[in-house]
């Protein structure tokens, strides 16, 4: 897959120096060249899971992002994995490589994060360092006021952003249509159920569920969303939930969904029925098989 397939699909927009500032890692006003390395080390489109090449200084320098949603034991061998490949590219291995972990949520389980991973390789064993950003920890502000459209929607995470800055910033980016997946899959880290909604009815669109759900973690992170308000008994949440998916799916027939005498579970499989329909046919059926 070459980088005009992986770009073309547009799961995240990459703004090379804003994300490497927003991490620590680049001073803006640092005179130095930042480009997208080589498509062998970009994954399947994710929020973020981007390696950059800097070159500053007379010298030249590998960053690998990776951004996690939640720790999993399983995280350590594909991260060291990713690292490891960087290595093995003869273009880069003169240069120095960086990685930084975004952590996107608490339950990230930060407190139990591996300080080193330890890679074997042909000639012995490498030891990388990792550095660790808790992404709801950034300053808002200096992200609004930077005014870059492709960082906007990291103040949907921030647990400093004030629910008007955080309307600003998804004004900022509502009419595009990548940019707006991606503020709302962070916003979903950050609000639950009612609130969720609540925030996103000031919108001129909601999710955006054909984005979200090209990229494994957005899936993810919907399907954690719905899941999340049935536990806290939020019906409300999931009628929406099946609003929004018929909005964007299927908008012929959302006019053919109503939630009367439907309780939370019921909706629930529901929405499961919606997002295994192959077609509108099958969407149709799911919808007349729930009336009560």
């Amino acid at each position: 897959m070459g980088r005009q397939d992986i770009a073309g699909k547009r799961a995240f927009a990459v703004d090379p120096r804003g994300m490497l500032h927003l991490v620590g890692r680049l001073d803006l006003s640092a005179d130095a060249a930042v480009t997208v390395a080589s498509p062998e080390l970009l994954v399947p489109p994710k929020i973020a899971d981007l390696v950059f090449r800097v070159d500053a200084g007379g010298g030249s320098t590998v960053e690998i992002l990776e951004a996690l949603a939640c720790w999993d034991e399983r995280e350590v061998d594909r991260i060291a994995a990713r690292y490891a490949a960087a290595m093995l590219i003869p273009e880069y291995r003169p240069r120095a490589i960086f990685l930084t972990v975004m952590l996107l949520e608490r339950r990230a389980l930060s407190d139990r994060l591996p300080e080193t991973f330890v890679i074997d390789r042909e000639g012995g064993r490498l030891n990388v360092y990792p550095r660790y950003v808790r992404m709801w920890e950034g300053d808002p502000l200096e992200v609004l006021r930077m005014g870059r459209p492709a960082l906007l929607p990291w103040v949907a995470l921030m647990d400093a952003a004030t629910e008007d800055q955080v309307e600003h910033a998804g004004h900022g980016v509502e009419h595009d249509e990548e940019l707006w997946a991606h503020f709302t899959i962070l916003a979903g880290l950050r609000y639950e159920g009612e609130r969720l909604a609540a925030l996103l009815r000031r919108f001129a669109q909601m999710m955006t569920v054909q984005i979200a759900e090209q990229t494994p973690l957005g899936k993810q992170l919907m399907e954690r969303g719905i899941e999340r308000g049935i536990e806290q008994g939020e019906r409300h949440a999931s009628e929406e939930a099946v609003k929004r998916f018929l909005r964007h799916r299927y908008p012929a027939i959302e006019s053919e969904f109503t939630a009367e005498g439907l309780d939370t579970q019921a909706l629930q499989l529901l929405l499961d029925s919606l997002f295994d329909a192959p077609d509108e046919v099958a969407a149709r059926r799911a919808l007349a098989a729930a009336k009560p």
